[in-house]
């Protein structure tokens, strides 16, 4: 018999059974306080004021409320925000001489900014201001946003809450499609969505075009519950209405079984992005329906020594594993992998729990300041590694001196 369960420490989880075994419920909630963000207030160091109105960019024109408007002078200042009143509009003044960019979002549009000649494509058109000029009447239209929305089930159909889902559009860059993240929760700079209670999705205020999506391993670490499992918590409870004078105890935890996680998968369910399904979006569409399945995978340890250039162990050595994401010539995958890191100890060992199965390569790179043996180089060291539900243990990084390239 096979089961799963929320990863916690397994002693807890197992006392969890004798606890429902006898019959006892035990729930906690805890709340979290919310407060409001206010905007800073920026000191005036300039006379020049620039105003506007944000509209709906359709067929009603409609002024927008509530809108958060982004005001940027180069990439080295903070920029300054403002929301719009009931009339749409915004005001930004006490402004130096300078070169601005403004940009609007809202949840459930199109982020937006002014200038702009494709919707979510471009950064706009940056204007000009002078000492003690007021530059008026700028309108911001901005485009409902599309939606792709579904629920994701486990595979025998239960619905899996609090699972990532991204949307990546495919776009066409220098001949080649490769997928670029978006997110409907710009605003709070979040990539994407989760799935709620039942399951359910819905990525929003997304710009036309072609989208792959993906639902990505929360993280979240399960356990199966075996037949031992069972049987010991069984005898806990036995033993626990055995009066303490009785001099019986506890039977001794079953061993560790290998513990699982949500593997990342893409819509309609699949696991590389090359087999992924487009969805193809149209201005203010909405595309309902997309559902589908994931599944549970074994996570296992990746273990292994660092060893220097001299065959000693080389401790504070940054070791990375990033899984290598299959893609075909036409689609390739930007930021939809996965990266795990581990420190090497003293004795250059080196350990990463709950790696799902998959391709990876595995690194190690000691910079030139740690590295007295480099002679004006960098220790490295790389390898592939095929993770496939079992325990690596014995992984071997040799550092060898890097090379320098140089050319016109």
């Amino acid at each position: 018999m096979t089961s799963y369960s929320a990863n916690r420490p397994r002693a807890v989880t197992l006392r969890l059974c004798v606890l429902l075994l006898s019959g006892f419920w035990t729930v906690s909630f805890r709340a979290q306080s919310l407060s409001p963000v206010r905007d800073n207030p920026k000191a005036r160091i300039g006379s020049a004021v620039v105003s506007g109105t944000v509209v709906a960019d359709d067929t009603s024109g409609g002024v927008l409320r509530r809108v958060i408007v982004t005001l940027q002078a180069g990439e080295s200042q903070s920029p300054r925000t403002a929301v719009t009143d009931d009339q749409g509009r915004f005001v930004f003044d006490g402004l130096s001489p300078g070169t601005y960019s403004l940009m609007a979002q809202r949840a459930g549009f199109v982020r937006t900014y002014f200038g702009s000649r494709r919707v979510g494509r471009d950064r706009g058109t940056p204007f000009s201001v002078s000492e003690g000029q007021t530059v008026a009447g700028i309108t911001i239209r901005m485009a409902r946003g599309s939606v792709i929305a579904g629920t994701i089930r486990s595979a025998s159909g239960r619905p899996i809450a609090g699972l990532r889902v991204v949307a990546a559009q495919v776009r066409n860059v220098d001949g080649q499609r490769q997928v670029e993240v978006v997110s409907s929760a710009n605003i709070q700079g979040m990539l994407g969505t989760s799935t709620n209670d039942i399951g359910e999705y819905r990525v929003f205020g997304l710009s036309p075009g072609d989208y792959v999506v993906q639902a990505r391993g929360s993280g979240l670490q399960v356990h199966t519950v075996s037949e031992d499992d069972v049987r010991w918590a069984e005898e806990s409870v036995r033993t626990q209405r055995i009066p303490a004078s009785a001099g019986v105890s506890r039977p001794p935890l079953p061993p560790p079984i290998q513990t699982a996680t949500f593997a990342s998968v893409f819509f309609p369910g699949v696991t590389d992005i090359s087999a992924a399904a487009v969805i193809k979006l149209g201005p203010a569409e909405e595309r309902a329906g997309m559902d589908f399945t994931t599944i549970l995978v074994p996570t296992v340890r990746v273990a292994g020594t660092v060893l220097g250039p001299d065959g000693l162990p080389r401790a504070g050595a940054q070791v990375s594993l990033r899984s290598l994401v299959k893609s075909s010539a036409e689609l390739t995958s930007l930021g939809l992998g996965s990266v795990s890191n581990a420190t090497s100890q003293p004795d250059g060992s080196f350990a990463i729990s709950n790696v799902p199965p998959g391709r990876y390569s595995l690194s190690t790179r000691v910079p030139l300041m740690q590295a007295a043996d480099a002679r004006g180089s960098v220790l490295w060291a790389a390898r592939d590694l095929q993770v496939d539900g079992q325990d690596h243990t014995d992984v071997l990084l040799s550092l060898t001196l890097g090379v320098s390239i140089s050319g016109k």
